[in-house]
């Protein structure tokens, strides 16, 4: 392996690991606790927007949104910083990498044993520096799924599950090379892997 691809190898390691830590701040436990309550011990235990929402108050459950999606912005921002500075030739990559980091981080956060949330926000998040389109695309798909179904978690894995392919059909239709559309859809698909895991796992 060359020295560049080393380096490379090394650089994706770093950002995931920013990703990570990033991802893995446990704002929903914080409003919680703010809020006079223990999010791991009420609704569905996570830590995620909906939770802090139902059994602790809509205010926080905001404030919770809020943080989380800017935690995953933050990680892709991070991949995207890292390129610019160390490798121009890969900004999506590393932007990519990073941004599932802080997904990965979110549903298991060391913070707080390895607990977390279903990662929506903060997958959200992750696409505004990278691929915004996808992500607005993804948030209306959610949101008619919503509508017609009228159960959230259904409408909610059933969206993810198509997450991928709203990844590729957005960046086809934006003309985006093949290689970084291949890229953006495995991201994806991670991504989506993690979030349906958490959804299925967490009590209703």
């Amino acid at each position: 392996m060359s020295g560049a691809s080393l380096d490379l190898v090394g650089m994706l390691a770093a950002v995931f690991f920013a990703g990570y830590q990033l991802g893995g701040i446990p704002f929903g436990a914080w409003m919680a606790r703010l809020g006079g309550a223990d999010v791991f011990a009420v609704g569905s235990r996570s830590m995620g927007t909906m939770n802090v929402a139902r059994n602790v108050g809509v205010r926080w459950g905001v404030a919770t949104f809020v943080l989380d999606v800017g935690k995953g912005a933050a990680a892709s921002a991070v991949g995207v910083g890292v390129a610019t500075l160390f490798a121009p030739n890969a900004p999506l990559t590393l932007g990519l990498v990073a941004g599932v980091g802080a997904v990965v981080g979110h549903a298991w956060s060391s913070y707080v044993g390895f607990r977390g949330g279903k990662a929506l926000a903060p997958a959200f998040g992750m696409t505004l520096p990278i691929l915004p389109s996808v992500g607005l695309a993804a948030l209306v798909v959610l949101v008619v799924a919503i509508a017609v179904t009228r159960r959230v978690t259904l409408a909610t894995v059933a969206t993810l599950a198509g997450f991928p392919v709203i990844t590729s059909v957005v960046l086809s239709v934006r003309g985006w090379p093949t290689d970084d559309l291949v890229r953006a859809a495995l991201a994806s698909a991670v991504i989506a892997a993690v979030s349906v895991r958490k959804h299925l796992a967490t009590p209703r």
